[in-house]
């Protein structure tokens, strides 16, 4: 008998018959557009400490690199269809305000998350429709956020805050006809067209917002398919949203990407580093989608598939495996969901 037979029996006989997978993996879609991007880094200088930006004073990420980052890791796990280009930053040098009217100082903010444990920091949301609109704003100058949009030279707009400063969302859409997608809801006709905000804290890292992004894409791909629970799948699923995103932990057996909060065999939130070996259907959905195989694909995967408990790697491994085939699927829907999540205006027949 052959090795390569050996080991194939061996395997079976141990109850854990490996899925040999496709090589290479079938080509995405590809991008059609950049999808322009304008970021406002909300990071004031601050003259009480030595003419220091408030990141660097709070020893926090630096807003540049982190949007490097999370831009490089886009377009990977897309295969290139995330197609991101930055078209214009903005340092502004001052903190937002609140929708309450609120709005700290640069030196009054370093001072106020000094004393945080004694004194809350002030509560409540940004005054998102102010911030992309408001001319008296000097990111809004000469053109506002709004005006940009309507005029199609932006079509996404990034916001880096201080974590206490302001309210941000993790995603949010304004525009004539806006949906939810993590977060604000804004109505602002003269945008012309609707445009994700993406709420990004730089005392946070990559991790996290990617984890804003597979929020969009949870929400997005739920209005999409219209499952019977918008948060979570139900077993048997009735749509591929649902089977994409099935858990062990919904139905033993049966898992197969999972989603942000939970890989195929987490027991509770943020389990992303469960040790416990659960069959899943992974891999069709990443080798042989729009023609899955099914059952025959199931294999054994713990958290070492996805990082070991690492959040970023996790939601890296989550959205290398969101469809990115061309065509339209037998159920109606692209075969990309990935135009679903960033093109989300040239699809709103299917929402």
């Amino acid at each position: 008998m052959n090795k390569t037979l050996t080991i194939l029996l061996l395997t079976c006989l141990l109850g854990s018959c490996v899925y040999a997978k496709a090589d290479p993996k079938p080509k995405p879609d590809v991008a059609h557009k950049a999808y322009r991007v304008l970021v406002v880094s909300f990071d004031p200088i601050c003259p009480a400490s030595g003419n220091k930006k408030t990141h660097e004073i709070l020893k926090w990420n630096d807003p540049r690199q982190l949007a490097k980052d999370y831009l490089d890791d886009l377009a990977k796990c897309s295969g290139g269809w995330c197609n991101y280009k930055i078209v214009s930053w903005y340092e502004a040098n001052y903190h937002p305000v609140f929708e309450d009217g609120f709005c700290y100082g640069a030196d009054e903010f370093i001072k106020a998350f000094g004393e945080r444990e004694k004194t809350l920091l002030h509560q409540g949301a940004a005054a998102y429709v102010r911030l992309v609109t408001d001319k008296s704003l000097p990111h809004n100058q000469p053109k506002s956020i709004a005006e940009r949009v309507a005029a199609g030279k932006i079509d996404e707009v990034f916001f880096f805050g201080a974590y206490g400063a302001f309210g941000l969302w993790e995603a949010s859409m304004a525009g004539p006809k806006p949906f939810f997608v993590n977060g604000g809801v804004y109505t602002i006709p003269e945008a012309k067209r609707d445009f994700v905000i993406m709420g990004f804290n730089y005392e946070r890292s990559v991790d996290c917002m990617l984890e804003n992004f597979c929020h969009r894409a949870e929400c997005t791909m739920s209005l999409v398919y219209k499952p019977k629970d918008f948060s979570f799948p139900t077993y048997p699923p009735e749509n591929n949203w649902d089977r994409f995103r099935m858990l062990d932990k919904i139905e033993a057996g049966k898992s197969a990407v999972g989603m942000c909060h939970f890989a195929p065999n987490s027991k509770s939130d943020y389990d992303w580093g469960n040790k416990t070996k659960v069959y899943s259907t992974c891999d069709d959905w990443l080798y042989n989608w729009p023609n899955l195989k099914g059952e025959s694909t199931k294999r054994l995967v713990d958290c070492s598939e996805w990082g070991d408990g690492d959040m970023r790697k996790h939601h890296v491994w989550w959205l290398t495996h969101l469809p990115k085939a061309p065509g339209i699927n037998p159920d109606g829907k692209q075969n990309n969901w990935w135009k679903y999540v960033c093109d989300f205006s040239i699809y709103a027949k299917d929402r």
